[in-house]
């Protein structure tokens, strides 16, 4: 009696198990050899690309860099407390630190301000394009002794000295600011950023994700993300000022972005009487094949000799006594090279001309 009620249980509990069991197909049993071989076929989806090559510069807001030219110190005596420099100056209008305040004046401008955001360093150079009119336009160093009317313009980076803006047409050496670092656990930057989408909808992955290579929202960025730029200014005493006929001086500064990881020549200076005007190849492996000349940027007015230039390890070095497209015509003003290389692609770079 016992027995028939354990094997009713037994029953009961098999019943409910094979209700509860989700059903499997099972594989036939071939006893066939030659009827066991067969085949299984998928297929793979791309999940997607994420492109983490991002540009993203924030830009100069500054809206001028007008200046005053003072010889005599007119301003100061006016009023001391605006224009402190007793004696010759040239003062830039600063805008206030704290909105309310007046505006002050100084020898140097407000800055020229790049923020780097790209995922990848940047350079960033800029040309300086000068018309001084009557004045003569004299180095830091020569200013205060000049015997001519002269004025002094410096490009001063950072908390660098200011580099002397020597020619009416001046271009300084590019700066290379860094990039924006992939996010840590302690620090904000680039991540991968998935976005619910759905699928076949443009962009959206397969498995519905729509991937980008975002930046922080709260990301603040540092001084090495941080470039800054101002022009400084002074002037001398002498009495010819009254005399001078033409005192209308304009400056205009223009500047380029590249990116830091392309191939690139750098350096500005160059003498017509150098035999050793020397330049770096940056991300370069190619052979140079020749060096065009221009004068405008444009059109090139014919090529180095061969044995006017050499390449020795990552240094391009120009004879300037060989250029005979550059000369002495070119003195004070800013030439460019073109410079083709083994698998047909070019690079143009420019120089300041010295005598």
């Amino acid at each position: 009696m016992r027995n028939a009620k354990v094997s009713k249980i037994l029953a009961a509990s098999m019943a409910a198990t094979m209700l509860l069991t989700p059903a499997t197909v099972l594989a036939d049993d071939v006893v066939d050899i030659s009827q066991a071989g067969g085949e299984v076929s998928g297929s793979g989806d791309f999940e997607g690309y994420v492109d983490k090559n991002v540009f993203r510069v924030v830009l100069p807001t500054i809206s001028d860099v007008n200046f005053t030219m003072d010889p005599q110190g007119l301003l100061h005596g006016a009023d001391a407390s605006t224009y402190p420099t007793e004696g010759p100056a040239v003062y830039f209008a600063n805008a206030p630190a704290d909105a309310g305040d007046p505006t002050a004046y100084s020898n140097t401008s407000d800055g020229i301000v790049f923020v780097n955001k790209s995922s990848y360093d940047i350079k960033v150079g800029l040309a300086v394009t000068l018309n001084t009119g009557d004045i003569t336009l004299a180095k830091a160093a020569d200013v205060a002794s000049a015997t001519t009317p002269s004025l002094n313009l410096g490009l001063k980076k950072d908390s660098e000295d200011a580099v002397d803006i020597d020619s009416a047409a001046f271009k300084s050496a590019a700066d290379t600011v860094d990039a924006v670092p992939a996010k840590t656990d302690s620090a904000d930057g680039y991540y991968v950023k998935a976005e619910q989408g759905n699928p076949g909808e443009e962009g959206v992955s397969p498995n519905g994700y729509k991937y980008s290579y975002a930046l922080d929202d709260s990301y603040t960025a540092g001084a090495d993300q941080t470039v800054t730029y101002k022009l400084t200014g002074a002037c001398n005493d002498v009495a010819g000022w009254g005399n001078i006929k033409n005192k209308n001086v304009t400056a205009k500064i223009a500047w380029t972005i590249t990116d830091a990881t392309a191939p690139a020549i750098t350096g500005t200076a160059y003498s017509v009487s150098s035999k050793t005007n020397t330049y770096t190849l940056e991300n370069i492996s190619q052979g140079i094949t020749s060096i065009g000349v221009s004068t405008d940027g444009t059109t090139v007015s014919g090529n180095l000799p061969d044995d006017a230039y050499s390449v020795a390890s990552n240094t391009l070095t120009i004879d300037g006594t060989k250029n005979t497209f550059v000369g002495s015509g070119g003195v004070g003003k800013v030439r460019y090279f073109f410079v083709t290389f083994a698998d047909g692609s070019k690079i143009k770079f420019s120089v300041n001309v010295a005598a």
